[in-house]
């Protein structure tokens, strides 16, 4: 048995938070992994929803246009490119970010 412990002093000393991880379980996480450094396809929908959160924190947090349209270039320049297999255009990446951003931002409860 594995278990992970908080290290937070209102739990017991040593109480482990996670418990009991099978070897099955292990054995998907290896598997997710070696799919996920072989299969670019696989790396770029994984990655994708990351992005676009990423896009959306700085699209709320970024007052001015031109930084934010700076920051979306970069962000859409990393997904287009050689790490997740070159499987998009720039342009398709930023329209895939902005839109991603909208959707996200518009299911967000707002804060009072």
């Amino acid at each position: 048995m594995d278990a992970i412990s908080s290290g937070q002093r209102n739990r017991s000393v040593g109480e482990p938070i996670w418990t009991s991880v099978s070897s099955a379980s292990r054995c998907s996480c290896v598997a997710w992994w070696e799919k996920y450094l072989a299969d670019d396809r696989f790396r770029f929908d994984e990655e994708v929803p990351a992005h676009i959160a990423e896009y959306a924190h700085i699209y709320e947090g970024t007052p001015k246009r031109a930084l934010r349209r700076l920051h979306l270039s970069d962000i859409a320049e990393r997904l287009a490119g050689p790490l997740y297999g070159r499987l998009t255009s720039k342009e398709a990446a930023m329209r895939l970010l902005k839109t991603g951003a909208r959707v996200l931002l518009s299911s967000q409860p707002k804060e009072d």
